[in-house]
């Protein structure tokens, strides 16, 4: 299986990566820092008004990746030099909320002044219509990021909460390599994907 591998994204100072939540979002993220060597930031950081600090951090910050599947909607007026689209099945992104019991389907259709249906396919319906004004964009397929090797089999996550990733599970390895896996600051199982570690 051919490798993947995000490294040639590292020109673009300013990368967000969006899409319907339980799609991929974080895990894909933190690959693109990882490659790149991006300082990755979490939609979690951003605080009270989600909007309004995402295109904040964006504008001031660069060489960063920012995780931001909330804001989604407006990314086509934000600062950022690419956009990631994360495209999953939806079926598998309603399971995964299921799953979790993700609860902010609600909360997620009124922010796109939707009445009713899945947010996922409320969120892909406007991408669809938004996608003109946003200048570089990439749609990521959720199926190709088993290729990266960051990636951790669906069966290995069994007990995992909805913002995990192999970043912030089990032991301690030293990383060493000096970029943003994150491997040295965090516990994991997971072994180093850095080719000089």
């Amino acid at each position: 299986m051919p490798k993947l591998d995000f490294k040639d994204l590292q020109m673009f100072p300013r990368i967000l990566v969006v899409g319907p939540q339980r799609s991929g979002t974080r895990i894909c993220a933190q690959m693109i820092a990882h490659d790149t060597g991006h300082t990755y930031i979490d939609e979690s950081e951003f605080g009270g008004d989600i909007e309004f600090w995402a295109k904040e951090i964006i504008r001031l910050n660069y060489n960063c990746v920012v995780h931001g599947p909330g804001i989604m909607r407006i990314c086509h007026c934000t600062a950022a030099d690419l956009v990631i689209v994360l495209i999953r099945d939806i079926k598998e992104i309603l399971q995964s909320q299921y799953r979790l019991a993700w609860a902010h389907d609600r909360e997620e259709l009124d922010k796109y002044g939707a009445r009713r249906g899945p947010s996922c396919v409320v969120k892909y319906a406007v991408w669809k219509s938004q996608k003109k004004y946003v200048p570089r964009f990439m749609e990521i397929p959720y199926a190709e990021l088993n290729k990266h090797p960051m990636w951790v089999d669906k069966k290995d996550r069994k007990g995992w909460t909805w913002n995990q990733t192999d970043m912030e599970n089990g032991k301690t390895e030293n990383c060493g390599s000096g970029r943003a896996c994150g491997v040295s600051d965090v516990e994991t199982d997971a072994r180093c994907p850095c080719p000089d570690s």
